[in-house]
């Protein structure tokens, strides 16, 4: 997904029940870029599900609501569903 200034609620309601459905499936750390590695994955998804919950309505953290659905791309590329 590209990035956008804001997303749309039913975009994020989507990523979020994504997630959910795979919580206890979710791999132990995953490398979104060369830069960008999440050690503790079962950890980080839910608070960042909170915050999606929380912020995504507010274009200031959209930045940050693309790098939740980078994580899901990613999980995807790697064969995770």
């Amino acid at each position: 997904m590209e990035y956008k200034k804001l997303y749309d609620p039913g975009e994020v309601a989507e990523l979020i029940e994504w997630f959910r459905q795979r919580l206890d499936r979710l791999p132990e750390s995953v490398r979104i870029e060369q830069g960008l590695f999440v050690p503790n994955l079962r950890r980080t998804v839910p608070l960042l599900i909170e915050f999606a919950e929380e912020c995504s309505e507010n274009p200031t953290y959209s930045a940050q609501l693309r790098r939740f659905f980078e994580i899901r791309e990613r999980l995807i590329e790697q064969g995770f569903d």
